[in-house]
């Protein structure tokens, strides 16, 4: 476990989440690329100003266990979707 990152200057206009590292482990395998946003990427809005990006961290195991890797503040949830996800 390494925390949860802070980030305070995320442009949904700009900037991506580099989460390539992750989803080359062997349980995130078997799903093309477009479902592993799907499936194993939520994201919540925490408060008015504040988004959490979680992930399932047992992929296609047995269960959904959602993990927080990041808090984006001064974000919208309306400000993020795919295209600002790196998974390949």
């Amino acid at each position: 476990d390494e925390g949860i990152d802070s980030i305070t200057d995320f442009d949904g206009n700009e900037d991506m989440l580099d989460l390539r590292q992750i989803f080359t482990a062997p349980e995130f395998s078997g799903i093309t690329n477009f479902n592993r946003v799907q499936q194993f990427i939520q994201i919540e809005q925490l408060d008015t100003n504040s988004i959490a990006i979680q992930l399932d961290t047992d992929g296609t195991g047995s269960g959904s266990s959602f993990t927080t890797l990041a808090i984006l503040q001064n974000s919208q949830i309306s400000q993020i979707g795919a295209k600002n996800f790196v998974i390949v």
